[in-house]
C-alpha cells in the first residue's frame, strides 16, 4: 500500500495537498487523540511525524516541507487551509482502520468443506 495522498478540493484552494504515511501503530493513533487534546504545538509534531510530502500555499508562502511548518506557519493561513490542516490525521487513522475492517473476510468451516 502506498502512502495516502489528501488534495483539498474546495475552489481557490486545489492546488493543496498533503501524502501521508499509510504504517501507524495503535499506539500512534492513541498519541493522535492526545496530540489533538495538546494544542497546535502538539499537534504539529506528530504531523511532522506523520507527513511524507506537501504542498500547502498560505498566502505568500509555499510549503513543500511539512518540517518548515511552525504554529505562526498556521496561524497565519486561511481558515479553511487550518481546517484542511487540522483533520489530516484523524482522516488517515479512519481510512486506514475502515480498511482493516473491509478486509476482514467470513469463513466457516462448511465453505471450506469441512463440517
Amino acid at each position: 500500500m502506498a502512502n495516502i495522498k489528501f488534495d483539498c478540493s474546495l475552489d481557490g484552494f486545489t492546488d493543496n495537498w498533503i501524502e501521508v504515511s499509510e504504517r501507524w501503530t495503535n499506539a500512534e493513533a492513541k498519541a493522535l487523540d492526545a496530540a489533538m487534546d495538546g494544542g497546535w504545538t502538539t499537534y504539529i509534531a506528530l504531523l511532522k511525524k506523520k507527513v511524507t510530502r506537501c504542498r500547502l500555499v498560505a498566502g505568500d508562502m509555499v510549503i513543500e516541507d511539512f518540517n518548515d511548518v511552525t504554529e505562526e506557519v498556521i496561524d497565519a493561513m486561511d481558515l479553511v487551509l487550518v481546517g484542511f490542516v487540522g483533520g489530516i490525521l484523524q482522516q488517515a487513522v479512519m481510512r486506514l482502520k475502515s480498511l482493516g475492517n473491509v478486509s476482514a473476510r467470513v469463513s466457516s468451516p462448511q465453505a471450506a468443506g469441512k463440517n
